[in-house]
């Protein structure tokens, strides 16, 4: 649970800068906003998927992990996607 509350945070940061946003600002994104979708396996790289509320096309936020390849420890790319996860999650 503590690794979801700090990818959370670090979530918000990101759309936070992304949007333009302040934390605290009434119309800010909030943890409450991202609903955890699950995690995928994307050409070899895990992503775990969160969805939020947006005023026009749907969109997820992302983090892939790269920290499972060799000279990539402890990396992970956080991102914003209007392309949905896939159908089937990683096992």
């Amino acid at each position: 649970m503590e690794e979801q509350e700090s990818d959370i945070t670090l979530l918000l940061e990101y759309l936070h800068l992304e949007y333009g946003e302040e934390a605290g600002e009434e119309d800010a994104l909030k943890a409450s906003d991202l609903v955890y979708v699950g995690e995928y396996v994307i050409d070899g790289i895990p992503c775990k998927y969160w969805s939020y509320p947006t005023t026009g096309e749907p969109m997820w936020a992302t983090i892939e992990d790269y920290s499972g390849l060799e000279n990539y420890s402890g990396l992970r790319c956080i991102g914003m996607t209007a392309t949905p996860p896939p159908q089937s999650r990683a096992s």
